[in-house]
């Protein structure tokens, strides 16, 4: 009696990340404020993974931000992040209109 041949197992497809799979945080690493005219701040983007197992992925992925905070509107960039998770962040320079603005990331898009 002869067993029937095992038919292959297909990977599970890999499903793209979203914006709500990862996450922004700020770290301040310059701030100067100056009275009522508002503050030069400078803050570092970190990246986390906030929803996915990064190892899943295996291309390199675009992840577009937006910061809020400064006095002419948000400021947007774009890391490059490969499979292990590493992307070379630039600060982001804001100008914030009083002592009280309290800067926020979220990212809007992946690609």
């Amino acid at each position: 009696m002869t067993t029937p041949p095992t038919p292959p197992t297909t990977a599970a497809p890999k499903t793209p990340p979203t914006p709500d799979d990862y996450r922004i945080d700020l770290a301040v690493t310059e701030k100067q404020c100056f009275g009522t005219a508002g503050c030069s701040v400078t803050v570092r983007p970190e990246l986390a993974v906030a929803g996915i197992d990064a190892s899943v992925w295996d291309e390199d992925v675009s992840v577009t931000f937006e910061v809020s905070g400064d006095e002419s509107g948000p400021v947007v960039q774009t890391y490059n992040v490969d499979p292990d998770g590493k992307y070379y962040p630039d600060d982001v320079h804001l100008s914030t209109a009083n002592t009280a603005v309290v800067s926020t990331a979220k990212v809007t898009a992946v690609g």
